[in-house]
């Protein structure tokens, strides 16, 4: 039996804590190939290529702050490859500057100017809302409570799999802007934009 590779797409924007994420789970990831493009820069795609073809379990971390990084998902469908999306978000811009500034001061981090924050924070949230049904699965997790993760949403291509009723107007508008664009099913909008509980049993 021919066993079915996987990649994990661990993005948000700036601060939302991605490396911590991947970090903090590294036991689960041991037989990863973990490709960060912060690490690997130039050669991000000559790694993640080579991974592919050596049909490496991957975990890819990126902003998604354009879409040229759709053709490195659909190598990986072509692939074979099952494929997930974690997507760590923010509310705001300004939760993610607030969040870069207070990196910077307790952690020496990386300075990133106002304006890259803010248009990797809108160019993540159009490539997401626009391109998470090339996914099998797509989880929510909010990061902007500190030491703590929130999984509020899962999405199977198009279909809402479980949804928990919270107060992040981010939600609001990733609904309007995908169902507009006829990128989540008339269900998901129902109950993203009516905000309640919701859970049903996964596709198989």
């Amino acid at each position: 039996m021919i066993i079915q590779p996987e990649l994990f797409v661990v993005t948000g924007p700036n601060a939302a804590g991605k490396s911590s994420f991947i970090r903090s789970r590294l036991n689960d990831f041991s037989d990863f190939e973990i490709i960060m493009t912060d690490v690997y820069k130039e050669r991000t795609r000559e790694v993640y290529s080579n991974a592919i073809k050596l049909r490496r379990n991957i975990v890819f971390e990126t902003v998604f702050n354009n879409s040229s990084f759709t053709a490195l998902i659909d190598e990986a469908k072509k692939a074979n490859y099952k494929l997930n999306l974690i997507f760590l978000f923010l509310n705001s811009p300004q939760q993610s500057l607030n969040r870069v500034a207070l990196r910077y001061l307790e952690q020496s981090g990386l300075e990133i100017s106002k304006g890259n924050v803010e248009l990797n924070f809108t160019e993540n949230f159009k490539n997401i809302s626009s391109y998470h049904y090339h996914f099998d699965r797509v989880d929510f997790i909010y990061t902007g409570n500190k030491n703590q993760n929130e999984n509020v949403l899962t999405l199977y291509g198009l279909e809402v799999i479980s949804y928990k009723k919270n107060d992040y107007s981010f939600l609001q508008y990733f609904a309007q802007y995908a169902f507009s664009r006829d990128k989540i099913s008339k269900e998901a909008f129902d109950v993203i934009v009516n905000n309640i509980d919701f859970r049903k049993e996964k596709p198989l």
